[in-house]
């Protein structure tokens, strides 16, 4: 429903602005060193000691040393990852790739896996638990795509001590102030539970508001609360879903039926199969009914009376007793709002307009970005590139300044507060607290990387906070892994321990609620229920 180049503003922080500064970089020509002696549980990376989980030493396979790659990368590239099934598996590093190897073949593919770069393995790769183990060689095969060459004769093998070593040398782009990955800090809390830990249930999913949507092991499907009291239950699966206001929406897995229902599970009208429906927000929700070719948008109730409206193409939930919507579609759409009796309350005149938020919507006309009224008065008329819409008496907007695009914050009266940062600004994964840069360096070995810089309202992220965004934080709080214990945990912005790692699986915080869970020994999980500290 929104467009790309429109987003929704969240809380802004009220603390007093830091300076907007950039970051610092230049790239540079490094040398790694990778040692290890065969049957120790730990190596070293430059002299740093990585430590392998309980249990696991350094092995030997036909006759080569096998080492974790995903450690090793993270000490070149903080940002490196894995992703991995069964037996295939990909790293991925800022400056290249990504790699694909597979455990069936002595063999990886650099680049897309239908037209990179088909290159012999030295030895298969083995996953272990979470780790991909690779042989020395195939790690420098493997870095040497990334522009990275071996020193001297390349691995160097003392047969005395058993141990191997290999030094590989290369440019790296190097970032002030993102030297090393920040570790979290300090031990947290143990777990509040309002449900324990059980084996009743397949899968619990958090919906908000203090529901939870549950597979029985029977087939059958319940509406749990915070405690784990069955407010509804079905015979059969079935999605439901929260639509807010005291109702939601129940379907079977099949289709067969859609109803809305009540808490208690009482049924409120059943839903047609052509309807898409939103969450209620101030008495109604938003309907889309798709008609063969055609979609029309509308508003119903919780008894599902239709709002009378003009002929709708496009609608936003109502917010401080107004929606925005759309009256006309094609090259030109025509946005304005209606009001609770579905009248036109402000005229369609705009090419966008979000709901309101203080007072204020934010509206598109002439491909420029400003804010109207309740009366359709434009107190800040359409002049940036971008904008947010208002939250604390602020929000953010892109305009051009004499150094290009420069994002700033405002307040209700389009007043300059701060400068946030250079360049063009956009919202993270939508989330518009959040803001991200990108900037394209040209690296020696013609590879390219994608420099993202993130910024709050008060300027450039710092290490910390950066780590806790890309653990896609809800409610302050981010899914992080101890990376000794491997077990999960919740931090805050600076990377503090909120909660200690104590589970195998952890969800996001939805309403103060979060499902936890613990892996059994035959592959089943035990879920619980906790609550924000």
């Amino acid at each position: 429903m929104k467009k790309e180049i429109c987003f929704a503003a969240a809380m802004l922080l009220l603390a007093a602005p830091v300076p907007s500064r950039a970051l610092d970089w230049e790239v540079k020509d490094v040398t790694h060193t990778v040692t290890a002696t065969v049957g120790e549980n730990s190596f070293t990376v430059d002299g740093e000691e990585i430590l392998l989980p309980e249990g696991w030493k350094v092995y030997t396979k036909d006759g080569r040393v096998m080492l974790p790659l995903l450690e090793i990368a993270k000490v070149i590239d903080w940002n490196a990852s894995i992703s991995r099934t069964k037996d295939r598996a990909e790293l991925y590093m800022n400056h290249g790739g990504p790699v694909t190897m597979d455990t069936k073949t002595s063999a990886f593919v650099y680049g897309n896996r239908r037209n990179g770069d088909y290159i012999e393995q030295p030895g298969k790769m083995e996953l272990r638990d979470k780790e991909v183990f690779v042989s020395l060689q195939a790690l420098q095969s493997i870095l040497g795509l990334y522009g990275y060459t071996a020193a001297g004769d390349g691995i160097r093998w003392d047969s005395g001590t058993r141990t191997a070593s290999i030094c590989l040398s290369g440019k790296e782009l190097k970032i002030e102030g993102r030297e090393k990955k920040p570790e979290p800090k300090g031990t947290g809390t143990q777990p509040v539970y309002t449900m324990q830990l059980t084996q009743g249930y397949r899968t619990i999913e958090n919906i908000g508001g203090g529901y939870f949507e549950v597979a029985g092991r029977e087939g059958n499907t319940y509406l749990l609360d915070t405690e784990g009291n069955r407010l509804q239950t079905y015979t059969e699966a079935v999605f439901i879903r929260n639509l807010g206001e005291g109702c939601f929406e129940a379907s079977s897995v099949g289709k067969m039926w859609r109803q809305i229902v009540k808490i208690n599970g009482e049924t409120a009208f059943a839903l047609p199969n052509s309807w898409d429906i939103g969450e209620f927000s101030e008495g109604l929700a938003t309907v889309r009914e798709k008609k063969r070719d055609k979609e029309q948008w509308g508003f119903v109730d919780s008894t599902g009376t239709r709002l009378k409206t003009p002929v709708l193409y496009d609608a936003e939930p109502f917010s401080e007793g107004l929606a925005a919507v759309c009256i006309e579609k094609g090259k030109k759409e025509k946005w304005g709002f209606i009001d609770k009796q579905g009248k036109m309350a402000i005229k369609a005149a705009f090419e966008y307009a979000d709901s309101f938020q203080e007072g204020l919507a934010h509206v598109i006309r002439d491909d420029r970005h400003g804010f109207i009224d309740k009366d359709g008065q434009e107190v800040i008329p359409p002049q940036y590139l971008h904008a947010t819409g208002f939250q604390n008496g602020k929000a953010f907007v892109t305009e051009y300044g004499s150094e290009g695009p420069q994002t700033w914050v405002i307040d209700k009266a389009g007043e300059k507060l701060w400068l946030v940062g250079q360049g063009a600004i956009l919202p993270y994964k939508e989330n518009a607290s959040f803001l991200q840069r990108q900037e394209v360096i040209e690296m020696p070995c013609g590879e390219t990387v994608c420099l993202d810089i993130f910024y709050d309202a008060y300027g450039e992220l710092s290490a910390e906070n950066e780590v806790w965004l890309e653990n896609n934080p809800s409610e302050e709080l981010a899914v992080l892994r101890d990376e000794k214990t491997y077990k999960v945990g919740y931090v805050d912005r600076e990377l503090n321990w909120v909660i200690a790692p104590s589970f195998g699986y952890l969800g996001h915080f939805k309403d103060g609620y979060a499902v936890v869970g613990e892996y059994r020994n035959d592959g089943t999980i035990e879920y619980g229920i906790i609550k924000k500290p």
